[in-house]
């Protein structure tokens, strides 16, 4: 695989997976909450 195809599909794979994070926000399925919100979360798990 040349280079090209390989940038081609890198960029289509990174646009999918910002639409299905768009989806998974707009369906409430992730979390906003800053680095430390994160690590105190995963803390109290």
């Amino acid at each position: 695989m040349g280079m090209a195809q390989y940038h081609y599909l890198r960029e289509c794979e990174l646009s999918a997976a910002l639409a299905q994070t768009r989806v998974d926000l707009a369906a409430g399925l992730s979390v906003q909450e800053s680095a430390e919100a994160h690590l105190a979360r995963l803390d109290a798990m």
